[in-house]
């Protein structure tokens, strides 16, 4: 069967996301919400990076071998991002999927 389509990161259920993040404490989680929706509550310890800009991951994550949790909504714009993300370099992007099936508490403000 062909790897043409193999994708370039993982994907983890927010159960099993929450485990490894709880486990490893130098994971990266990354909202990709707009910062409105970020505001409103995100993953404790999230940091906001929008879809809409990609590029911002440059400044905030400079350093492409860290492993990064990256979620959404719903899992739609996560999945979208971790694929740029995955084309700007970053070998350990994870999608998480959308925070509405988050099983813990959520922060909010910035």
């Amino acid at each position: 069967m062909s790897q043409l389509f193999q994708s370039t990161f993982h994907t983890l259920t927010m159960d099993e996301a929450k485990i490894e993040i709880e486990d490893n404490p130098n994971i990266i989680i990354v909202d990709v919400r707009t910062p409105e929706e970020y505001q409103k509550g995100h993953i404790p310890g999230a940091i906001n990076v929008p879809v809409e800009t990609p590029q911002l991951i440059t400044e905030k994550i400079p350093d492409k071998n860290e492993t990064i949790f990256v979620y959404c909504l719903s899992g739609g714009r996560s999945q979208r991002a971790c694929e740029l993300f995955a084309d700007m370099g970053y070998g350990h992007i994870t999608d998480i999927g959308g925070i509405l099936f988050w099983p813990g508490n959520l922060e909010k403000g910035e």
